[in-house]
C-alpha cells in the first residue's frame, strides 16, 4: 500500500520558508517611513452652484457652462 503522505522534511522545509517569507515582510513593512504625504491642489474651486428643475419631457435642457455636468433622472409610473 502506497503512503502520500507528505514527509516531515518537505513539512520542516515550508514551515521554514513560511517563518522567513514573514519576517522578510514584516521587516520590509516597518522599515518603511511613517509619514504619509499627501497632495493639496491651491487655488480650486471654494464653491459650487445646484439647480434642480422639473419639466416636463418635451422641453429641451439648457447647457449652463461648458464645464458643468448633466445629471437626468427618468421616473417612470
Amino acid at each position: 500500500m502506497e503512503s502520500n503522505d507528505i514527509s516531515k522534511r518537505t513539512v520542516l522545509v515550508l514551515l521554514v520558508l513560511t517563518l522567513v517569507v514573514s519576517v522578510v515582510g514584516t521587516w520590509t513593512i516597518l522599515s518603511q517611513p511613517t509619514t504619509i504625504y499627501r497632495t493639496v491642489e491651491m487655488g480650486g474651486p471654494q464653491a459650487g452652484q445646484v439647480r434642480l428643475n422639473i419639466d416636463e419631457p418635451s422641453m429641451p435642457v439648457q447647457q449652463l457652462s461648458d464645464d458643468g455636468g448633466k445629471i437626468s433622472v427618468n421616473i417612470l409610473k
